[in-house]
């Protein structure tokens, strides 16, 4: 079992939060980019080019937040978005890996 830490458990929130905001799109694994578990073709790339962008695109949002002077709330919150999308480019392979080899568990006693 793995306990997160008081910081990481803090950023998650605000991961989620940020999330929660945006709730109304269809989210990372509803992109229509062609049926899901065709291995790693078109669609798997197109999704990691999609994601991969808007990542860098958080990241410049970051860098500028940060160049420009900007709130410390302003700054954790472009950090929670490069979190997310770099966890969306994570989270679609999870999803693999669940169904090749079972579900993975073991974080916070969810094992």
């Amino acid at each position: 079992m793995i306990i997160l830490s008081i910081p990481i458990q803090k950023f998650a929130a605000l991961m989620q939060m940020k999330l929660n905001k945006n709730s109304h799109k269809s989210g990372w694994k509803g992109m229509d980019f062609g049926p899901f578990g065709e291995g790693r073709g078109q669609y798997w790339r197109e999704k990691d080019e999609y994601l991969l962008k808007r990542l860098d695109e958080e990241v410049t949002e970051l860098k500028q937040a940060i160049s420009e002077g900007k709130s410390d709330v302003e700054v954790a919150h472009e950090c929670a978005d490069v979190a997310n999308f770099a966890m969306m480019i994570a989270d679609v392979r999870w999803d693999a890996l669940a169904q090749a080899i079972g579900e993975v568990g073991g974080v916070n006693g969810d094992d």
